[in-house]
């Protein structure tokens, strides 16, 4: 059989992720059908200088494959899938493994910071001796330049209980019935190689945002994550009430960013999460992240 130190680690990174596959963003859905609009960080994002590679990559007899030197999105996308493939295979080797596969998907997602944004899923099999073991993952984010290799895909959800979730005491407000219905949700990366605090607010504006501009907006949310390098949250329990919302991120008490977030329908797994970014360069942005796509 597999040994204890590796028949752990399926279990941990790998048996309780096939939960996250199924669904692709796992637990409850993230986002709203309805368009949004992102206002920009009220500071310039700085360019990347940091290099490396920095992530959870397992060792094993796999070797992971070279940086292209010319990181042309086709060429990040073949570097991201032939190192995530690696990194699956040697998570599920054994020495007395008999038999294994292994499927990698990977979409670009963007250009920015002098490099590129990949997400990247894997899932396969091994099988051994007297035991079988499936695998199976929540997408990775990585982001590729010709110096910088950094992988984002743990991340430790929290949750109130469901009577806590900011509602309408009316059913028809809502966009979920409470405590039944999926609530809304958003996710804290740290994709940069330091440890870094963000403070997360989110405030209700009204039905259709008429309260962006006045004193009567109400906060639902406040929270204050400290995030090691390429570490993450999922923040489970924000809000059941449709209507418009403002979510304001702080990096380090300085720099700000804000997002308007339309939850006029409830939000579905189809939908792109909405993730709080600290970039690899240490700046900070708001936005949607295809996951889903992966």
């Amino acid at each position: 059989m597999p040994s204890f130190g590796r028949r752990r680690y399926l279990h941990t990174a790998g048996a309780g992720l096939l939960w996250l596959v199924a669904g692709c963003t796992g637990g409850s859905p993230t986002g709203s059908s309805s368009p949004s609009t992102r206002t920009p960080t009220r500071t310039s994002v700085p360019a990347t200088t940091v290099t490396g590679t920095y992530g959870d990559f397992v060792d094993g007899p796999r070797s992971y494959p070279d940086r292209p030197a010319d990181p042309s999105r086709e060429a990040v996308r073949e570097y991201v899938r032939d190192a995530e493939r690696a990194r699956t295979y040697n998570a599920l080797f054994e020495p007395d493994m008999t038999d294994s596969s292994v499927q990698c998907r990977t979409t670009d997602d963007r250009a920015a910071q002098g490099g590129h944004y990949v997400l990247a899923s894997c899932s396969g099999y091994a099988n051994y001796p007297e035991a079988h073991a499936d695998w199976g993952q929540t997408p990775a984010l990585y982001f590729v330049t010709a110096d910088l290799t950094i992988r984002v895909a743990d991340y430790d959800s929290r949750h109130i209980h469901c009577t806590e979730v900011f509602a309408s005491s009316d059913p028809g407000e809502n966009f979920a019935a409470v405590c039944e219905g999926g609530d809304a949700s958003y996710r804290v990366y740290n994709v940069h190689p330091e440890s870094h605090t963000v403070a997360v607010t989110v405030e209700f504006l009204g039905e259709n945002g008429a309260d962006e501009t006045s004193t009567a907006s109400r906060t639902v949310l406040e929270r204050d994550y400290t995030l090691a390098p390429t570490a993450g949250v999922k923040e489970e329990s924000v809000t059941y009430r449709k209507g418009v919302y403002r979510v304001r991120a702080t990096l380090d008490g300085e720099t700000e960013a804000t997002y308007r977030w339309d939850l006029q329908f409830a939000p579905t797994a189809e939908d792109p999460p909405l993730v709080v970014l600290v970039t690899p360069a240490g700046g900070l942005t708001i936005r949607r992240v295809p996951l889903q796509t992966v």
